[in-house]
This record gives structure tokens, sequence and C-alpha cells, in this order.
């Protein structure tokens, strides 16, 4: 995730990807309300910031997730240079 760090803080919109982590329950509702808030107070880099570290805190298998995640949104682009580089450190 490290790799991707800085493109996703500053690309992806994270109540773009958010309800889609709530449906699979990688995020709760307090976290979406956190974001949220976060989001408006603070701006998408903040947020975004809030929304990786509580999908690495929650669920073991977070990284594919987030990616499905990501291309739900329609980042598919970024969704698949991280599968790639997924692949490539295997």
């Amino acid at each position: 995730m490290n790799h991707f760090y800085k493109e996703l803080t500053q690309r992806v919109r994270p109540t773009d990807i958010i309800p889609h982590l709530f449906q699979k329950d990688v995020i709760n509702q307090m976290d979406k309300e956190e974001i949220f808030a976060k989001e408006r107070n603070h701006g998408i880099t903040h947020a975004m910031r809030v929304l990786i570290k509580r999908v690495g805190d929650r669920n073991d298998h977070w990284f594919l997730t987030f990616i499905q995640s990501l291309k739900e949104a329609k980042y598919t682009e970024i969704a698949e240079r991280m599968e790639a580089y997924v692949q490539e450190s295997k």
C-alpha cells in the first residue's frame, strides 16, 4: 500500500469507495461518519488517510477488498496497477 499511498490520497475520493467498503463490512457506520466528516472539514487527503488506516486495521484480506472496491467505484486504472504490483511481489 505504501507504494500507492500518495496517489490514493491525491486521486481517490473516499466518499466514492466508502459505500462499497461498508457493504463488504470492511468499515462500520462510525468509520463512515468519521471519514465523511474528515473529508467535509479537512479535505480528501485527510479523509483518505483515515480510511486507509481503518481498512488496514480491520480486515486481514483488506487489500484485495480495497482493490475490488476501487474497481466498483470506477477507479479501475489504479486498482489494476495495484493488482499488478501484488502479482509482481509474489
